[in-house]
């Protein structure tokens, strides 16, 4: 198992890697979030994709929290293409694009 955390303290990123979660506190109000994957942009931002979370962005600083709009969809990977543009993967609900404020459906340019 690998585990760290950040070094701020009022918005602390714990993580850990393993084959599952031996236990959480959820009753001292800590809910932990699941992350399917991870990528480091360009601009050195961290963003997490997650089930039932949508997508999380970390800038060293703060956690900015953006909800993807699907159907019974698990977002499967996150990624940056060679242009820069932050994509999404779900299982079922296609591509998704980030607009510099939310994820939307990706239309590709015909």
């Amino acid at each position: 198992m690998n585990s760290g955390s950040s070094p701020e303290q009022d918005q602390r990123i714990d993580y850990s890697r393993d084959e599952g979660v031996s236990h959480t506190n959820e009753a001292a109000g800590y809910k932990p979030i699941f992350f399917e994957s991870m990528i480091r942009d360009e601009m050195g931002n961290l963003w997490m994709s997650s089930n039932g979370s949508g997508v999380w962005r970390f800038d060293g600083k703060e956690m900015k929290h953006f909800p993807v709009k699907t159907r019974d969809s698990w977002l499967i990977s996150i990624y940056q293409d060679r242009k820069g543009a932050i994509m999404l993967a779900t299982d079922s609900a296609g591509v998704f694009q980030y607009d510099g404020k939310e994820f939307a459906p990706y239309k590709p340019k015909v």
